[in-house]
């Protein structure tokens, strides 16, 4: 009995810890963030003093400024098509007859799966303006000189950008859209109104907290893109708050005091977009319908519209994901980069690197490492913080949910600069570590895991948990021997999620990484930064067979539980 007691109150010992190191871990990066910003020399520089220049020098320098605009343009620019696209898209994927509808569903979620830097690395092959395929094509075709389009440019920065993001609007806009009432658009078509009427005056009102949302996320997520930007831009003169961030951490001298106050600037951006989207969530109720769920999608007969609308589709997903794939296939195969197949230009010398060399295995290795174990620690966490939040009376628990969602928010390359800042002054080996990568990533994207393990741990009954409570069962145990049964579905979806995003992520990497901790994205941006984009492309593509490998195994024992969970 006395050491179940002791049991039981370690247990409950380490719930209570669980938002207080939420706080923390959360906290910690911005206020380094901050103090670097008002600091007049580098992290441990004894001589360094309180300072507003940095401030002044950033806020006020047209550099800067320029910066902040560009970001802001982009972000903004962003959101509108990718918001537009992503809405046509699950209109027609959910309203209407389109042949192939429900199969575009799924493959929707393809393009998430390859990162900004991968499809921009992919239509750098197809669409520079001298050798690429698709400018080559253009060419032979129509016997112009001048090309279709060029990559490296604004216009190719949105493009590439929108590829990536459509996903993003789609699933906010499209999951709000299949749960409408039907009833409300078949009483507008009773009253003889046109399918543009129903559109404009029933549909769009009903969904404009999914669009704000989805402008939101977008306008956000866009704004911080650092990888995009630099590699199609930074040549043309197009610098964003990212770049400036990573320029003056680049440069020599390093100046990480101008580096924390430039970004500052993306987190104003950030928190207005936070503050209106809950201002919109708070005024909601007057988009609610009167039943408590969707009684069945109106379909809309297109005719022989529907035909362009599956090719619009179809478009979209060659775009977003077969012909980047296609590029970098082709390119992976060549000696250089050359828009004719020949045997002279056939190589697999970038193949026999990948398989040879020690930095590419080195690279692999981690990024594996981190997207397994660093993913599954982080989903453990998210349950216990799950937990604490919605079944337990521990002090601050509402804190430690609403503080999980903040990093979710912030600039990733900001977030890098605290952890930097953090890492360099600790007394512990972080920086440049797999552990604080992985610490920096589970912190990053902790958000994402918490949010679906509360929306399983909601589903479960309190009873069983009582049931538990009632039996001596302390709280861990009861995670281990309860929840975990029950949420296994739950739980494998949001390590897939946790496990794709560790190993396609680069921002956070791009500061706090070493020669001993380079994963796999940081390895291809090596590459683009040398100029040696053909190098590139066989890790890209061994990072998109990975991702899918894994989503296929995940999905596999997904479908095996449920079976299991039939019979």
């Amino acid at each position: 009995m006395k050491g179940h007691a002791v049991l039981h109150g370690l247990e409950r010992a380490v719930i209570s810890l669980v938002p207080v190191t939420t706080a923390v871990l959360v906290t910690v990066p911005l206020i380094y963030v901050f103090v670097a910003s008002f600091t007049s020399g580098p992290p441990g520089d004894p001589t360094a003093h309180f300072t507003l220049s940095k401030w002044q020098e950033v806020y006020t320098g047209a550099p800067f400024l320029e910066a902040l605009w560009n970001s802001l343009e982009l972000g903004l620019t962003v959101a509108v098509f990718s918001t537009l696209l992503g809405f046509i898209l699950a209109w027609i994927a959910i309203r209407t007859d389109t042949p192939g509808r429900k199969y575009f569903d799924v493959a929707m979620l393809f393009p998430l799966y390859l990162s900004p830097l991968i499809l921009a690395l992919a239509w750098v092959a197809l669409g520079s303006s001298k050798v690429g395929y698709v400018n080559i094509l253009w060419r032979q075709m129509f016997d112009t000189s001048g090309p279709l389009m060029n990559i490296y440019s604004y216009g190719g920065i949105v493009f590439v950008l929108v590829l990536h993001f459509v996903p993003h609007a789609y699933l906010i806009i499209g999951s709000n859209l299949a749960s409408l009432p039907r009833s409300l658009e078949e009483a507008s078509q009773t009253c003889r109104a046109s399918s543009w009427q129903t559109l404009r005056y029933i549909t769009v009102p009903m969904l404009l907290p999914a669009i704000l949302a989805s402008l939101i996320q977008v306008g956000v997520f866009s704004a911080e893109q650092f990888s995009v930007p630099f590699y199609l831009g930074i040549s043309q003169g197009f610098e964003t708050v990212p770049s400036q961030v990573y320029l003056a951490m680049a440069r020599y001298p390093t100046d990480y005091n101008v580096a924390a106050a430039t970004g500052t600037m993306l987190l104003w951006f950030t928190v207005t977009g936070v503050i209106v989207y809950r201002y919109m969530i708070s005024r909601s109720n007057q988009y609610a319908t009167l039943s408590g769920k969707g009684d069945g999608a109106y379909v809309k007969k297109l005719g022989w519209a529907k035909y362009l609308a599956a090719g619009l589709m179809l478009v979209y997903l060659l775009a977003a994901v077969v012909l980047p794939l296609l590029a970098l296939l082709w390119g992976s195969l060549q000696s250089y980069v050359s828009p004719v197949f020949t045997l002279e230009t056939f190589s697999l010398k970038h193949w026999e690197k990948l398989l040879t060399d020690d930095t590419v295995f080195g690279a692999i290795k981690n990024s594996l490492l981190l997207g397994t174990v660093g993913a599954t620690a982080t989903l453990l966490f998210c349950l216990l913080i799950s937990y604490v939040s919605l079944r337990t009376r521990a002090l601050g628990r509402t804190v430690a949910d609403y503080l999980s969602t903040i990093p979710m928010s912030m600039p990733g390359i900001v977030l890098a600069l605290g952890f930097l800042w953090f890492y360099v002054r600790s007394p512990l080996p972080l920086y440049g570590t797999l552990f604080g990568l992985g610490l920096a990533y589970a912190i990053r994207f902790m958000g994402h895991g918490v949010r679906m393990t509360s929306t399983g741990l909601l589903q479960v009954h309190t009873e069983l948990l009582e049931a538990a409570r009632m039996n001596r069962a302390g709280p861990l145990r009861t995670i281990k021997d309860i929840l975990l049964p029950l949420l296994r579905p739950h739980l494998v979806s949001a390590w897939m999620i946790l496990f794709v995003l560790f190993i396609l992520e680069l921002n956070i990497t791009i500061l706090l990484y070493r020669s001993s901790s380079r994963t796999m994205s940081v390895y291809i941006w090596s590459q683009l930064d040398t100029l040696s984009q053909s190098a590139a492309y066989p890790v890209s593509l061994l990072q998109c067979l990975i991702v899918a490998v894994v989503l296929f195994v995940v999905a596999r024992f997904k479908m095996s539980i449920r079976v299991r969970a039939a019979q």
